[in-house]
This record gives structure tokens, C-alpha cells and sequence, in this order.
């Protein structure tokens, strides 16, 4: 990472990370509900159940930031719970939420539906985000993830109405793949400013295809 960007990151506050990621949220959620063709009382069943996971998921971080540094914990709890998630804290959570998902969705079809409902969440909050770290930030180094995102929603934006709803587990297995790709011949690469290893990538596009294979003849 360059010199500037490193300055330019640590010069923002934890808050203004945090209204940064809140923002790229909001414009996720708001451009899902405008661009779905489905009915308006679907589509806020659809965003209530995305928001109660995403909540779930920040409540897993901060265990995940309590486990992966239990004995600073032990000594001073406040500093620990003060100090930002790092990607062992992000491992744990997205563990979590794995768990939580496959045991409270217990049928195939609500588990894909859910899928369905985040995708486009996840992708235009993702592509707000990367755009506000290029543009406002100047993070050249975001620029190339952010083409294979906007790759992403073109494709999606194209095909979502053609396409079954497993196809969603396809589309994150693409992203996966896409990450794992950018880890090895970038120096780094991130989510959400989270710099995740590229073993994270690899096991997430085996789930993710995997998962595509298994319910996509049983949806």
C-alpha cells in the first residue's frame, strides 16, 4: 500500500469508517429495493430478514474480537472492545453466521431465497464502498476490485430476472473466485477494508459452487 493511502486511512476516524460503511449500506439497500421486480411487501420481508443477519453478523464480530484476543480481554476488556475488528474477528463471525444461517433456515428453499435477497445487497454495497475508497480516499489500489465489481452488478442488473435463484450461490462462487484471483497477483486485497487471506477466498468459491451444485437441481 502506498504511503499517502496508509496516511490518508489512518487520518479517518473509527466513526468515519463506520459512516462510510453505513452509507454504502444504506445505498445497497435503497438500490435493491428500486431495481427488484418484486412487489413492494416481498421486498421489505426480503430487507428486514437481510438487516436482522447483517446485525447478527457485527454481534458475531465483537465475539469474534473477544475470542481471537481473550486474554487482553481478561486484562483490559475496554481496550479490546475499543479497538477495530481485524480479520481473525471476521473469520469468527462469518462462522457464525454460517451456523446461524443453516440452523434457523432449516429448509433448502428459504436458505436460497436469503442467498437471493443478499446478492444485490452485497454487491451495490460493495461497489458504493470501493468507489468512495477510489474517489473520495484515493486508494488506487481499490481500483482493480472495483472493476470486477462493477462487472458484477452489470451482470446482475442483465440476468437477475432471467436467472433461477440458486444462480445467487453461482454469482458469490464467481466473486470468490475473483477475490482469490486478485490475493495472489495483487499484494493485498480487501472486503470492506478487512484484509482476508487467500485461503478465505479458496474455501468460500469450494462452499459457494459446491452449494450451487447441490440445490441447483433441487430448487
Amino acid at each position: 500500500m502506498k504511503l499517502k493511502e496508509v496516511n490518508h486511512v489512518l487520518s479517518l476516524s473509527i466513526v468515519e469508517q463506520i459512516a462510510i460503511l453505513i452509507i454504502s449500506f444504506i445505498v445497497g439497500l435503497l438500490l435493491f429495493y428500486v431495481l427488484s421486480a418484486l412487489n413492494k411487501e416481498k421486498k421489505k420481508l426480503l430487507i428486514e430478514h437481510v438487516l436482522s443477519y447483517v446485525v447478527n453478523f457485527i454481534i458475531y464480530m465483537w465475539l469474534g474480537k473477544i475470542i481471537t484476543n481473550i486474554a487482553g480481554f481478561i486484562r483490559d476488556p475496554f481496550a479490546i472492545l475499543a479497538y477495530p475488528s481485524d480479520s481473525k474477528a471476521f473469520y469468527v463471525a462469518t462462522l457464525f453466521i454460517v451456523i446461524n444461517i443453516f440452523i434457523k433456515e432449516r429448509h433448502k428453499s428459504s436458505v436460497t431465497s436469503l442467498i437471493a435477497a443478499f446478492l444485490p445487497v452485497f454487491l451495490f454495497t460493495s461497489f458504493t464502498f470501493e468507489l468512495i475508497q477510489v474517489l473520495y480516499l484515493n486508494k488506487s489500489t481499490h481500483f482493480v476490485y472495483l472493476l470486477f465489481l462493477a462487472c458484477l452488478v452489470v451482470s446482475y442488473l442483465l440476468f437477475a430476472e432471467k436467472l433461477r435463484k440458486v444462480a445467487s450461490y453461482l454469482f458469490f462462487a464467481v466473486w470468490s473466485i475473483g477475490q482469490f484471483v486478485l490475493s495472489i497477483v495483487q499484494p493485498f486485497t480487501t472486503v470492506f477494508n478487512y484484509m482476508l487471506a487467500t485461503s478465505f477466498f479458496l474455501l468460500t468459491s469450494i462452499g459457494f459452487m459446491t452449494l450451487y451444485i447441490y440445490y441447483k437441481d433441487r430448487c
